[in-house]
């Protein structure tokens, strides 16, 4: 029987409450272990720099340096949880490798759900292709599978992603020769889809994140024929 990893876990909020009950949180949850706690950044920061914890749960807003500025600086070697009152910050974050956004006062049921979308994010394959997509100055990293459809508008594009979407200054000609051939395919003048992220396929149209798309005239063909290939007719 294979044996799970362990999870190390550190943990950073101002409150001491806060960080009391996420550490019992840990402590009560098998394969979880803490490495370190603290109401300051500074005792651990060699965690945050070497990225020795595999799961790094945050408070975005405390005295010092606050949480998104600890994440800019430190996101390539760590994954994050957000622990906050404040829910204005969630779309912010996920610029980063924010893998929940836990806001407070948190549950155990509720902690215990962003482990499990950490193990699944741990479980996909590495090889994931990542798009680098430029937002308001700022090069943001978007794993493929995360991107759901994409909308042209004029002389921009809005990628729609399973967190957040970004708006773009390029057009969907261009979008489409970095993305996938495989999984992505253009079925109209205004949209890109995902493949995998289908939902229903209907006449004239597909429904796609919860989302009506129409299927254009001029794609429709090349669509229908993708799909049956897939032995999805």
């Amino acid at each position: 029987m294979t044996q799970t990893k362990m999870i190390r876990c550190v943990i950073l909020d101002d409150e001491p409450l806060a960080v009391t009950l996420l550490k019992n949180y840990i402590e009560q949850t098998e394969g979880l272990a803490v490495m370190a706690c603290g109401t300051k950044w500074q005792p651990l920061i060699s965690y945050l720099e070497e990225g020795l914890a595999d799961l790094v749960f945050m408070d975005i807003r405390m005295p010092e340096k606050t949480g998104m500025e600890l994440m800019a600086r430190f996101n390539r070697q760590n994954c994050f949880v957000i622990t906050s009152a404040y829910p204005q910050y969630a779309v912010e974050s996920y610029q980063y490798q924010v893998i929940d956004y836990l806001l407070k006062p948190i549950s155990y049921d509720r902690f215990v759900k962003s482990i499990v979308k950490f193990r699944q994010w741990k479980a996909l394959p590495q090889s994931v292709p990542v798009l680098y997509i430029k937002e308001s100055g700022v090069q943001h990293p978007v794993r493929e599978d995360e991107i759901v459809y994409i909308e042209g508008l004029r002389d921009y594009i809005r990628i729609y992603t399973v967190r957040r979407s970004f708006m773009v200054l390029t057009n969907l000609k261009d979008i489409l020769q970095r993305l996938s051939q495989q999984q992505f395919m253009r079925i109209h003048r205004s949209y890109i889809v995902n493949l995998h992220k289908l939902e229903k396929i209907q006449a004239g149209s597909v429904v796609v994140g919860q989302k009506e798309l129409p299927v254009g005239d001029t794609y429709r063909k090349a669509f229908l024929m993708r799909i049956q290939e897939a032995g999805g007719a």
